[in-house]
């Protein structure tokens, strides 16, 4: 119906139309359009009456909205082209006509398009077009292709580009473009092109003549060709795509190459365009291909050579340039050329002699006014080199006045950087700004590099100038340039001047995301040229992140690269780089290396500020080392340079540190006039910092000159300073001057509390100040008598070179040691002497004296074995000859000692012949000690008639002590003898009151010593002054172990050792204690309490973390009432057994025992008194063997007796032992064994430790410890509270592995010998199922064993355990019917939420009970599978091979996180000690140590099998520091032994 109405309506429209009814026609028009508003041809028709009505507007609409409905309607066009020339717009008008002819060439069109060009813009300049337009006939139609172009083309003649650019590509775009002849559309191209390029739009540009490229190819027209890659590489280069110029710059050139045609220019234009993008090697190639060598090209080689900073090359080359130049603008060139690259070598003066020459021979016909201008710039930068500011400047304006007048922007542009680079070197950075951002924006039409580099450069004066805004946005405008070059070692270069920028503003995400891409680019695309900048920004990364052992290993690999490119300014910034982070690892000789390295580069090339930076630092590692004369050498250069670059607070710096110089020679009158100079260089409100250093220092120097008020006074004019001093060393010195302060005033707390507030200040400082604090902090604590806290301090100290791997820690460990001894803590020494012989990192040279120190402690501790294998390997390693004369000392000491006097004399003869430097005083004690060691060979006369000789002319100490141990009184005459030898002489002949005389005369000699007071106690002993004795006795003893430290004499070597000499006697007085009680009628109670007390002082030396009160005798007759059974205490001293027996109901009885089989070690002197007192003392009783083990066997409890017996009965370490712990934590780990049998077959499962700091850190928290002895050595020295169930020791030695349990908290210790696993095997496998010892003893009753502790104790499962038996039950189904907690729940449901492949592999591990190491190599190739997205081929526990887990753990998938964390949950026993998130124990400061030391070991070696996958061309030869990978243990061996399998 509608569609009938609507053709009825159209028809009449039509009519009325062609009949000039034209109000009607539109009237009907609209009402069809209201019917049907998509018919485009109604709105065409209504367009053309609209346009009869001169409705133009609406003429338009409508034909706009024909087009619309359909863009192929060429009448839609024709009306819009109508309805335009009605507005008088004819050059729209034309438009709209042409785009009707692409659609339907009509000669109406045609006719419309020639009206319309009559009044259009080039109506001018269309007479040929309109002509061939004029004579058109009805049959036959124009070419609309050519039309359209014509026209196009002319109004790009007359500039007008938009409409020319729009009907140029209107002909290009018609389907009769394919068809034309190829030179007219060659020509359509070549305008279009052309009028892209006069709009400055390169890009449509450059694809338009690539067009004409392709068509010139077709022709072949070579010259055309060749005439359209000039223009692409001109336009290319305007656009900055200069890789896309250098491609087609190298298809011309080939293409010329390949017609024959020489390509000299545009090979050095190609060089040229590469070292502007920094691509060297390529730009070398070309330049060495070039022959024979032209101006041009030596110029590109100059070039070349300025941009590596090879000034040396550079200069030689313009030598050959100037010889090579033929006119005057050639020769100019090459003189400022040679003196850009004596600048460059800061051969200054040079460069100015050769310009004021040149400039002197000018002639005004030949050079141009620019030249001179030039020339003027240079000059400027002369003597902006020099210093000479005023004189810069004047040149500078000079240059900038030429270039005014001649309007050359490139001299403008040069005058105005030399202006700014002027402001810049006087620190006006505001205006220097300024100037070089006038600089940047008058360079467009320069070299990429030159844009860029000044990019640079304004960035970094924004930054100077604190416009850290700006100084972002310049570099991200520079890096939006690189990417449009697309230069990849462009990008890479600003990628890292942002991550610098980034890195220096402390925004670490922007620096690293920067980083990355920098990265990502050099391994996407091999650039090579920056593989040096990307190891340097590695090593950054890892500085930054204080991994400083790898970011030394990354500067190493740059600077191999640098040096291999002669870049000497790079190679003295890695090598200060490298002696910066050596030094905080506190590696001072590597990093005085290093910086001695860029010190002699900076010196090459006169870099005078970072020489000043160089010398600093190496003064400063001098002064710590104590090497105050090289020290002394760097502050003067330091000084010289301050002056020369006019720096004050460089000059304040050198002079306050040239004063602590003196103030630590202890020069102090020379440093305090060095201190009020330098603080009349300070102002009050500029250098506060400085001067409340000064004052400090001030007051030191008065305290060295005894003026202890003016001290005061200066200290206390240093308080109102303390704000300002905001850096960490200096803070740290204000605290030692506080320090001081108090110790002035004798304020002991105060002291030690500034200390440790001190110590934990500096560890916000460098490795080298914390060190350096604790050392000082020691030696203040040792001068308050703090011992313990001066170890502690110390402690720390190795503990941080130790864990940083610094170099020379052999005088800490001296200094630790020395205090140790002083501490009477000889095996706390011993032990980490041991450890430090794996250490990696001590040297060599240092190992060797660590080797001897510890054979000397072993000796005193009367290892004697252990000591003579040690010398003997210094004695075959060492070369010096002192020190082997040492060796023999100590090794005939050794052999005494182990009563073999053959060797003993061998080795002290050995010793007298290699050492032939010593004193009257040395040599007497030698011959004293020869002469010992003789009498005991052979007991000839000549020996005791020479002791008697030389005892008749000395009142050394030695000859009592040599008389002493063999007794040898009775041979000699006490007329020749003197002092302490007569007064022992004396005594031995019973003479006590002539002794007492002599004894009264020469007591002050050695007073309150351990031998003066055994002489004393001899004396009240023979007076029967017993009571007197017992008192005298206790005090001494009291205040002996009170003051908790023992004579200095206990350091000097000697046969007959101080050391040791002093603990017999100790022995010797306890026993004389004993017995004067015993003659006072003293019960066994009060006896036995004695000996509790001298067993609980002994411990207390060794183990500080007990705390204990000295036992009484309500103590202790408490303990044996609580007993309630029989009681055997036995006291060990020397062959002397003191024997007390409680029966219960009875009083207790003492007894001795002289046990022969023990070898004798207290001196003969006093032994003879011994048995003397023991046979006086009627209370007491003598035993023979068998009385003694009728005694043992009436006993229940047994203390102190050594031999095995009966399970049934109950060993003690003491009467007072510590009160166990009831409430204890879970168990970390089940069974810990070390010392496994791997020949053994054991169905349970258990954790093995990997060493002996393992060990003992895994003991803790073990529920059940055992140690079998035959195969781990090893000396057990818990130093805090352990969490032990039961601790089984197999064939053990000693009785302090025991002690040392026990009062660690062991609840129950069995020690059993001669026996091995496989035989006790059902004892094992019953105790571990949950049952108590007192349960499984009746296993154990023929085996030769004694128990500890409590027998009720049961071995507890630890929680990992438990885990992973309860997963190993759902599989067997056995948990269905089980009531199951929350967490053991959660457990089970985070093992279901693994993936399937997961859960078998780890079940099969669980139930083929792997190996502790075998779990933690599983653990860590998993680790450094997610660390680094390696394929490493992983171990295979199951039978068949499961590529599941491996090709997880490949990819980065969200689940591995998950997986890992897991699975180190599910072994956490076996990972216990390993990783810090699985370890709950606190180590003591030793323990702490030693850790560090094995950590050290482990870390290195994981290292170097990593070094191994990710770095194998990197080699380790015979020379290399890097520590080689031992075999400690069997977890390491094994981990060591795994063969890696990468895929690329």
């Amino acid at each position: 119906m509608s569609r009938d109405k609507l053709t009825t309506l159209s028809n009449a429209a039509n009519r009325a139309f062609y009949d000039g009814n034209f109000q009607k026609a539109l009237k009907l028009y609209t009402e069809a359009i209201q019917l049907d508003p998509t018919n485009f041809i109604l709105f065409s028709n209504r367009s053309a009456i609209f346009l009869r009505l001169k409705y133009f507007r609406e003429s338009l609409d409508d034909a706009k909205q024909s087009i619309a409905l359909n863009s192929k309607w060429a009448k839609g066009y024709f009306r819009k082209g109508d309805a335009l020339c009605g507005f008088g717009k004819f050059d729209e008008a034309i438009f709209a006509y042409c785009q009707s002819l692409t659609i339907e060439n009509e000669i109406e069109t045609i006719n419309a398009l020639k009206d319309s060009l009559y009044y259009s813009s080039i109506k001018d300049h269309l007479s040929i077009l309109l002509n061939e337009i004029g004579n058109d006939t009805n049959d036959m139609k124009l070419n609309s292709f050519l039309i359209i172009s014509m026209i196009g083309q002319e109004y790009l003649s007359i500039g007008h580009l938009f409409e020319a650019i729009e009907l140029l590509q209107l002909a290009l775009d018609m389907d009769e473009a394919n068809v034309v002849s190829l030179d007219l559309k060659l020509s359509v191209l070549g305008a279009i092109s052309s009028a892209y390029y006069q709009q400055k739009n390169y890009q449509q540009t450059i694809k338009y003549l690539e067009m004409e490229l392709e068509i010139t190819k077709q022709l072949g027209e070579l010259e055309k060709q060749l005439t359209i890659y000039s223009s692409i590489v001109r336009i290319t280069l305007l656009n900055d795509e200069t890789i896309l110029a250098i491609n087609y710059l190298r298809k011309q050139i080939e293409l010329m190459h390949s017609n024959g045609i020489e390509a000299n220019d545009l090979q050095l234009n190609l060089a040229d365009l590469y070292i502007q993008i920094g691509e060297y090697q390529h730009a070398a190639q070309i330049i060495a291909s070039i022959r024979p060598l032209t101006f041009q090209s030596i110029l590109e080689i100059v070039k070349l050579a300025l941009v590596k900073n090879d000034s040396e090359a550079a200069l030689a080359y313009c030598d050959r340039l100037a010889k090579l130049s033929n006119t005057v603008d050639e020769k100019n060139l090459a003189t400022m050329l040679k003196c850009k690259c004596l600048l460059l070598r800061k051969e200054t003066r040079m460069a100015l002699n050769i310009l004021q020459n040149t400039m002197t021979h000018f002639k005004n016909d030949e050079t141009t006014t620019e030249i001179i201008g030039q020339y003027f710039g240079i000059l400027s930068e002369c003597h902006l080199a020099l210093g000479q500011y005023c004189m810069a400047r004047k040149w500078a304006k000079k240059e900038l006045k030429i270039a005014t007048n001649i309007g050359s922007l490139k001299l403008e542009a040069d005058s105005l950087k030399n202006l700014s680079n002027i402001y810049q070197a006087i620190g006006d950075y505001s205006n220097a700004v300024i100037l070089w951002d006038k600089y940047c924006s008058m360079i467009s039409d320069q070299g990429i590099d030159i844009r860029l580099s000044s990019l640079r450069r304004l960035a970094e004066l924004y930054q100077k100038s604190n416009r850290f805004d700006e100084a972002e946005m310049t570099l991200l405008e520079n890096l939006k340039l690189a990417q449009k070059i697309g230069a990849y070692t462009l990008i890479i270069d600003i990628r890292t001047n942002l991550y610098q920028f980034y890195r220096e503003m402390h925004r670490k995400d922007e620096a690293r995301k920067h980083w990355n891409e920098a990265q990502q680019i050099y391994l996407d695309h091999k650039v090579n040229e920056r593989q040096a900048l990307i190891i340097e920004m590695n090593g950054d990364n890892y500085f930054d992140d204080n991994f400083y052992e790898e970011a030394i290993d990354a500067y190493n690999r740059c600077l191999m690269l640098v040096q291999e490119d002669d870049n000497l300014q790079k190679e003295a910034k890695l090598c200060n780089k490298l002696g910066t982070t050596h030094w905080l690892l506190y590696h001072p000789d590597e990093a005085l290396a290093y910086y001695q390295q860029s010190l002699s580069v900076c010196q090459q090339i006169s870099d005078l500020e970072s020489m000043l930076e160089l010398y600093n630092a190496m003064a400063n590692i001098h002064f710590k080392k104590g090497m105050m004369d090289e020290c002394h050498s760097c502050l003067r250069c330091y000084l010289t340079l301050a002056d020369i670059l006019s720096k004050d607070a460089a000059r304040l710096d050198v002079f306050i540190f040239i004063g602590r110089t003196l103030l630590l020679r202890q020069r102090y009158k020379e440093a305090k006039k060095i201190f009020i100079k330098t603080l009349n260089l300070t102002s009050e409100t500029n250098n506060r910092r400085e001067r409340g250093l000064i004052y400090g220092y001030m007051a030191e120097c008065y305290l060295g000159m005894n003026d202890k008020s003016k001290a005061l006074l200066n200290f206390c004019k240093q308080i109102p300073f303390f704000d300002d001093i905001d850096d960490i060393e200096g803070k740290c010195e204000t605290l030692r001057h506080l320090i001081e302060e108090k110790r002035l005033i004798n304020d002991a707390d105060w002291t030690m509390r500034l200390c440790k507030n001190r110590i934990e200040l500096s560890q916000m400082g460098s490795i080298d100040l914390q060190v350096e604090v604790l050392k000082e902090s020691a030696e203040i604590a040792a001068s308050l008598s703090e011992l313990w806290e001066a170890c502690k301090f110390l402690e720390k100290a190795v503990t941080l070179c130790i864990a940083n791997k610094c170099s020379n820690i052999l005088n800490l460990l001296l200094n630790l040691k020395n205090k140790y001894l002083k501490c009477n803590a000889q095996k706390r020494a011993i032990k980490l002497f041991r450890e430090c012989l794996d250490a990696v990192g001590i040297h060599s040279y240092e190992q060797v004296s660590i080797l001897l120190e510890l054979g000397k402690m072993e000796l005193e501790e009367g290892l004697t074995s252990n000591a003579i294998a040690h010398i003997m390997n210094v004695k075959k390693r060492c070369h010096d000859k002192n020190l082997k004369a040492k060796c023999e000392y100590i090794l005939a000491c050794a052999f005494y000692d182990d009563r073999n006097y053959a060797d003993a004399l061998y080795h002290m003869q050995n010793f007298e012949n290699l050492q032939k430097n010593l004193s009257a005083d040395q040599k007497e004690k030698l011959k004293l000690e020869l002469l010992l060691i003789e009498w005991h060979c052979n007991a000839s006369d000549y020996a005791i008639e020479t002791i008697q000789d030389i005892a008749m002319k000395t009142d050394s100490l030695i000859i009592h002590r040599i008389l002493d141990e063999s007794c040898l009184y009775d041979l000699l005459n006490h007329e020749k003898l003197s002092k302490i030898a007569a007064i022992h002489w004396m005594m031995t002949r019973g003479d006590f009151i002539t002794a007492k005389h002599f004894f009264d005369l020469h007591k002050n000699f050695y007073r309150n010593s351990a031998e003066y007071t055994a002489d004393m106690a001899l004396f009240y002993w023979n007076e029967q002054k017993f009571e007197e004795c017992s008192k005298f006795l206790d005090e001494y003893l009291s205040y002996y172990f009170e003051k908790n430290t023992i004579e200095d004499e206990c350091e000097e070597l000697s046969l007959i050792r101080f050391y040791s000499r002093q603990r017999t006697i100790l022995d010797f007085l306890y026993v004389i204690w004993i017995l004067c009680k015993c003659m006072l009628n003293a019960n066994a109670i009060e006896t036995v309490t004695v000996a509790e007390i001298k067993f609980w002082r002994n411990i207390q030396n060794r183990k500080l973390f007990i705390e204990y009160s000295i036992p009484t005798i309500q103590t202790t007759r408490e303990c044996i009432q609580n007993l309630k059974k029989n009681l055997l205490y036995c006291l060990h001293v020397d062959r002397y057994k003191l024997i007390w027996y409680f029966k219960v109901g009875q009083i207790g009885k003492l007894y001795y025992f002289i046990d022969n089989a023990v070898a004798n070690k207290m001196p003969k002197f006093f032994t003879q008194f011994l048995d003397q007192m023991l046979c006086t003392v009627s209370t007491i009783s003598v035993l023979n063997n068998d009385e003694f083990e009728k005694l043992v066997s009436e006993s229940e409890f047994l203390i102190n007796v050594k031999h095995a017996g009966d399970i049934k009965k109950t060993h003690l370490i003491a009467l007072n032992e510590p009160k166990y712990t009831k409430n204890r934590k879970e168990p970390e780990i089940g069974i810990l064994y070390a010392g496994v049998n791997n020949s053994a077959t054991i169905s349970w499962e258990f954790v093995r430790p990997n060493d002996r700091i393992d060990f003992i850190c895994k003991t803790k928290v073990s529920s059940l410890v055992i140690i079998d002895f035959t195969k781990m050595p090893i000396d057990v020295d818990i130093n805090c509270f352990s969490n032990n169930d039961v601790v089984i020791l197999l064939n053990n030695e000693t009785d302090d592995v025991i002690v040392n349990f026990r009062i660690a908290n062991a609840h129950c210790l069995l020690d059993i010998k001669q026996q091995s696993i496989e035989l006790l095997m059902p004892f094992f496998e019953k105790l571990i199922t949950g049952h108590s010892v007192e349960e499984c003893s009746e296993l154990l009753q023929s085996i030769n064993v004694r128990l500890f502790g409590d027998r009720s104790s049961k071995v507890r499962s630890s929680l990992a355990q438990c885990t992973r038996k309860m997963i190993a039950n759902i599989e067997d189904g056995l948990l269905e019917n089980l009531a199951i907690g929350k967490n053991e729940q959660r457990e089970i449901d985070n093992f279901k939420r693994l993936p399937s492949k997961i859960q078998f592999y780890l079940l099969d591990m669980i139930k083929h009970q792997v190996k502790t190491n075998e779990i933690q190599l599983f653990v860590e190739k998993l680790e450094d599978i997610c660390g680094h997205n390696k394929d490493i081929t992983l171990p295979k526990y199951c039978d068949t091979t499961d590529d599941y887990l491996q090709e997880l753990f490949v990819q980065k998938t969200h689940e591995q996180n998950f997986i890992l964390k897991f699975i180190k949950n599910l072994f956490r026993d076996h990972l216990y000690g390993v990783y810090d998130d699985v370890q709950t124990s606190k180590l003591d400061n030793l323990e702490e140590l030693m850790e560090s030391l094995v950590n050290n070991i482990r870390v290195t070696r994981k290292k170097q099998r990593r070094k191994l996958r990710t770095r194998g061309y990197h080699s380790e030869g015979e020379s290399s520091r890097r520590s080689s990978i031992s075999e400690n243990t069997d977890s390491e061996a094994v981990i060591v032994d795994i063969e890696f399998q990468e895929s690329e």
